[in-house]
């Protein structure tokens, strides 16, 4: 296989294009608000495609013989991973598959079906994902009748940038494979080894840390309040009038999954709000308009943290949308995710008077915001929720932005109409609340649980076959420091690892590849030859060193193979 260049490189340009300073976090206008979401669009169907490709030519590779099936999932991440993900199995119709068991070694895998649709798959879709692999060359697309099965099944230690093989196979129904419960559900309450939700009214939530026995109240609290402001700055009109989803006796509770590794309940509302701010905007207006609300709160049987999609009809014009947690932590401080590093900021901001503008109160963020004290401590992990705000009130709060809607760009002398910005329309928001011990648990391993949040295990539905990949292998493992890029050098057939290390010390750091290299020297950014690289002791199929405290390095491998899997 071919490295696709050119190809990562659309897809990079249209995504660099969107990195101009008002179009990244949507301070224009609506035709500009299209470009941008068609520049990401572009981006993001070269990446699935591209990684379609990849998995299914690495899966053409592994050796599976004499297999019905293969279930393969693989890894994003520098350190092997342990969690239930979702695939789906594709079975002819003609073969009258009644049950089916999954196994690794010999040994039944728990899974569990969450859907089934029967339809007839044709060529057109051309979708390389679903069931296809080469025989003698050729493609087979698996067309004709077929009974898809959606499952969540428990994939354990699949290894750092590599993958695993799950076999499939045909089974009976009365010897199809029974597993106990690790999630349990009872009533309004959903619970593991390691936390327990109780879902109050509107779907707000208790949670309890069962390792520690800390109890955190009045999570997910959904806050809906005016904003007269525009796309640059939150403003709330002098006489605000706050909805919320506490104390909702009228809704609509269903459990939608009861299985024995992942239960998820729905929680469905009508959220009454405000249609807009009153005329003068001192306001909001008397008129009020239905938006329903859904929230799913999931618990899988190996997550410390409890999975949150909030669907949003939005039918109401100049507002914010805020998921609020008021987790009972005594802090200054409040820790935050951000480029290559974690942040500490204050609860409290610094104001002085004869500052021009106030401070803003809400900051950026990218996979976590977290509080904690010396036990307790209580982390928000997000998917694409940039936006939160700690407040005192008395005890230090977190606020999760899920939605502003205003109507302008700028007001004063410009003034310039927004009318897409009220975001009218269906929303979905994802995002988690991890509850932990702070004495146990430090600041980079919720980083690297913000990664896994952001960034969870793949899978593809392929058949048995001959290769000479094992059913089991990590192309690159790294301890220590965390992993930024893995890719073909701009220039040669060389592989660039880049390293950065988030914590206060340097960090003996040790990487392991699939097979020994030739040769691996420290380069800059550039990937050009730097002055004074870092010492390297390299030993068969590893290599050690100790990246400095808050600093990238980036290494550049040559391995003998030419053609190299891992790229």
């Amino acid at each position: 296989m071919n490295y696709p260049e050119r190809l990562i490189g659309a897809a990079w340009r249209y995504s660099l294009q969107n990195n101009f300073h008002d179009s990244i976090y949507g301070a224009h206008v609506d035709e500009v608000t299209l470009d941008v979401m068609n520049r990401y669009k572009r981006a993001q169907e070269i990446g699935n495609r591209l990684t379609a490709i990849s998995s299914h030519y690495i899966a053409t590779q592994i050796d599976r013989p004499g297999w019905y099936k293969a279930l393969l999932v693989f890894n994003p991440s520098s350190w092997n991973r342990s969690e239930v993900v979702e695939a789906t199995i594709d079975f002819a119709q003609e073969k009258d598959v009644e049950a089916f068991q999954i196994t690794h070694n010999g040994e039944n895998v728990p899974f569990q079906i969450v859907g089934c649709q029967d339809f007839t798959k044709y060529r057109s879709e051309r979708n390389i994902m679903d069931a296809v692999f080469v025989s003698n060359g050729t493609y087979y697309w698996g067309m004709g009748p077929v009974r898809r099965y959606r499952i969540a099944f428990l994939a354990e230690d699949v290894p750092a940038f590599g993958y695993c093989a799950y076999r499939v196979e045909p089974t009976s129904l009365n010897r199809r494979p029974v597993f106990p419960n690790k999630v349990k559900v009872n009533n309004r309450v959903l619970e593991n080894d390691y936390v327990k939700v109780e879902v109050g009214s509107g779907g707000h939530f208790t949670l309890t840390h069962k390792l520690t026995g800390q109890v955190y109240k009045d999570c997910n609290v959904l806050e809906d309040g005016g904003d007269v402001g525009d796309n640059y700055t939150y403003q709330s009109p002098p006489v605000d009038q706050l909805v919320a989803n506490f104390g909702t006796n009228d809704d609509n509770y269903t459990i939608i999954e009861k299985g024995p590794i992942r239960a998820t309940v729905k929680v469905g509302t009508d959220f009454s709000l405000p249609a807009s701010s009153s005329l003068d905007e001192r306001s909001r207006s008397g008129e009020k308009v239905t938006c329903p609300l859904s929230i799913y709160i999931s618990l899988t049987a190996l997550s410390c943290y409890v999975s949150i999609r909030t669907e949003f009809n939005n039918r109401a014009k100049d507002h914010r949308l805020r998921a609020s947690f008021r987790p009972q932590i005594s802090s200054q401080k409040v820790y935050v995710d951000g480029h290559f590093d974690i942040l500490t900021r204050d609860v409290e901001l610094l104001q002085k008077p004869e500052w021009g503008e106030r401070t803003s109160p809400t900051q950026p963020q990218r996979n976590f915001v977290t509080l904690r004290n010396r036990t307790r401590g209580l982390a928000i992990l997000n998917k694409g929720l940039i936006q939160y705000e700690a407040t005192s009130e008395p005890h230090p709060a977190l606020h999760l932005t899920l939605l502003r809607c205003i109507g302008y760009l700028i007001k004063g002398a410009f003034g310039l109409p927004t009318p897409t910005a009220q975001c009218i329309g269906q929303h979905t928001f994802e995002y988690a609340v991890y509850p932990y011990d702070a004495s146990e648990t430090s600041l980079p391993e919720i980083h690297q649980l913000g990664q896994e949040f952001n960034a969870p295990l793949r899978t593809l539905d392929t058949a048995g076959g001959k290769g000479s990949l094992p059913q089991k292998l990590s192309f690159c493992r790294v301890k220590g420091a965390l992993v930024s890029a893995y890719k073909k050098a701009e220039n040669g057939d060389d592989v660039i690892l880049r390293l950065y290390n988030i914590s206060d010390q340097a960090l003996e750091t040790e990487v392991g590849f699939f097979e020994p290299p030739i040769n691996v020297v420290e380069v800059a950014l550039s990937e050009a030859p730097v002055a004074q690289p870092l010492p390297l002791r390299i030993s068969n199929d590893k290599v050690s060193l100790l990246v400095p405290a808050k600093k990238l390095i980036t290494l550049k491998i040559t391995f003998r193979s030419k053609e190299n899997p891992s790229s």
